[in-house]
């Protein structure tokens, strides 16, 4: 299981680029492992649930399905249906529901650009018409009860007041833009010797090499050939609108999220916007940067990201990628155990309800 959190992902990236969004080989595998391989999924999979290791498995089925059979509106409507049915469990944290339903905006988006060179405004409708009927009836058998539960939390005026306080209180970080450019929004920061994520990532050798995805992006858009490949203006767009909402409260521009959770009807769900919307950011960052070097991409850059996924690497070729918490130098926190055949014992009688 802890094998298949780490490959999935990088499985189900690999085939999206290659098969719907028709990259060549080398950078399908590159971004693939860049999914998995930046801080802030190294540290978002270290722990281990597998309800927030779905998503980054669905997210590239969903985009790429969409990509793929933009023309056919009932093939859409099927496979759309059945990943929701089968795969519902990725669906069940609230805020990763929500950002679904941006995914899929985005995803039709794109596709629009990509199949036609256009925003086609009508068929964009009609298919996020046909993928939120496709939701509602694959999902109708949990969903229903979800959304009743979640309504009557989030309409009491205590919940709302304290999500309100909870980003106010969050909204201190002065180097948030920095840690998100370098991809370390959930790398814990000063507590060195406590935790193995931080002690890498912010040594200053390895700090400046985790700018070189950002960088790479830059320079690849700013010479984008929008007028060729018009599917990339939308991409990009996704990515900064990713920036900003991965940042939360935080500056700049941190009232207009404040604002977004008081006056927007369920926004609220996003109060914890630095994690669920930074793992949102590096997809389709991922997807955006394979695009750009897809099409115009030097052999240089490639290396270079290559050079980038090695250094990244170092924290699972040490087997360091679960680390352990130290407390007060005596005290260690680890997932490392070995498995006594009591403790198995004590898992078959709770598991017999006896």
């Amino acid at each position: 299981c802890v094998l298949l959190a780490y490959v999935l992902p990088i499985i189900s990236m690999c085939c999206m680029l290659y098969l719907a969004l028709k990259t060549d080989v080398w950078t399908a595998v590159l971004i693939s492992l860049f999914y998995v391989l930046n801080p802030v999924s190294t540290y978002h999979l270290h722990d281990l649930m597998f309800w927030n290791v779905a998503p980054m498995v669905v997210w590239p089925l969903v985009f790429g399905v969409i990509l793929r059979y933009y023309a056919d509106i009932n093939k859409l409507f099927i496979l759309m249906g059945g990943i929701c049915f089968i795969l519902a469990f990725s669906f069940a944290n609230i805020p990763y529901l929500g950002i679904y339903q941006l995914l899929l905006l985005i995803s039709v988006v794109v596709a629009s650009y990509y199949h036609e060179d256009r925003l086609n405004y009508k068929r964009v409708a009609l298919i996020l018409i046909a993928l939120q009927v496709s939701f509602l009836v694959a999902s109708a058998w949990w969903f229903a009860n979800l959304f009743k539960f979640q309504l009557d939390s989030m309409s009491a005026p205590a919940f709302r007041q304290q999500v309100l306080i909870w980003a106010l209180g969050s909204s201190r970080d002065a180097d948030i833009m920095t840690r998100i450019f370098s991809f370390m929004t959930l790398t814990p920061f000063g507590i060195g010797g406590a935790f193995y994520f931080s002690d890498f990532y912010y040594r200053w050798y390895v700090a400046p090499i985790m700018f070189v995805p950002f960088l790479l992006f830059m320079s690849n858009a700013a010479r984008a050939p929008f007028a060729k490949h018009r599917h990339l203006a939308p991409l990009i767009a996704a990515v900064l609108l990713a920036f900003f909402f991965s940042k939360g409260s935080n500056p700049p521009f941190g009232s207009i999220y404040v604002w977004m959770l008081q006056h927007i009807p369920f926004f609220i769900i996003f109060k914890s916007a630095t994690e669920k919307f930074g793992v949102f950011l590096v997809f389709i960052f991922s997807v955006a940067l394979a695009a750009l070097l897809n099409v115009q991409g030097r052999r240089i850059e490639r290396w270079s990201l290559a050079f980038y996924l090695a250094v990244c690497g170092i924290p699972y070729l040490t087997l360091n990628f679960i680390p352990d918490y130290r407390i007060h130098d005596d005290n260690v926190i680890s997932r490392l155990f070995i498995y006594k055949p009591e403790y198995r014992e004590v898992s078959r009688i709770l598991n017999s309800e006896k």
